[in-house]
């Protein structure tokens, strides 16, 4: 008989900090699924994190929160392995909104690339550290001499993955 091997599905948490070009760095927690296509070596994911209260550089001390949806591709190393070097890349979604009554911000799309290095704890469970890199901007109406916020920046993401 003739079978196909069966590839895992990862679910993963992380526990996040981006520092961001016109806004003070933010903590934050993120969720994501991976699954791999065609072979263990690369895997479609996505993901998604929440940044609260992000402070932007302004006179006014307004706040962000920020919403990115992301999905992208994984490339793995070596998959099988108890340490695994990745590299991803893809395509974000950034929903943002204020409390601010005088701000509007509008949600925009970006890019993010990056890598990282998993290491398999048993064979159901990994912990993981990562560093991404988000181009992104905001459009703001309210802003004096600003009308869009520069959000781009480094994103560190330490978390565990759960392989089904």
């Amino acid at each position: 008989l003739w079978a196909s091997p069966v590839y895992a599905i990862d679910i993963f948490g992380a526990g996040s900090y981006w520092q961001l070009e016109d806004a003070d760095g933010v903590w934050g927690a993120g969720v994501g699924i991976a699954i791999p296509v065609f072979t263990p070596h690369v895997r479609i994911e996505a993901r998604t994190y929440l940044f609260d209260n992000t402070e932007i550089d302004d006179d006014n001390d307004d706040e962000l929160d920020i919403l990115p949806i992301d999905v992208g591709m994984q490339l793995h190393l070596f998959p099988n392995g108890p340490l695994d070097p990745y590299v991803v890349s893809g395509a974000s979604f950034l929903y943002a909104d204020t409390d601010s009554e005088r701000i509007d911000v509008d949600s925009n799309v970006g890019a993010y690339a990056g890598g990282g290095l998993q290491l398999r704890v048993t064979s159901f469970l990994s912990v993981y550290a990562e560093a991404l890199y988000r181009m992104a901007e905001v459009d703001v109406d309210g802003i004096i001499n600003k009308d869009e916020v520069d959000i781009s920046g480094v994103t560190g993401n330490i978390g565990a993955k759960l392989t089904f």
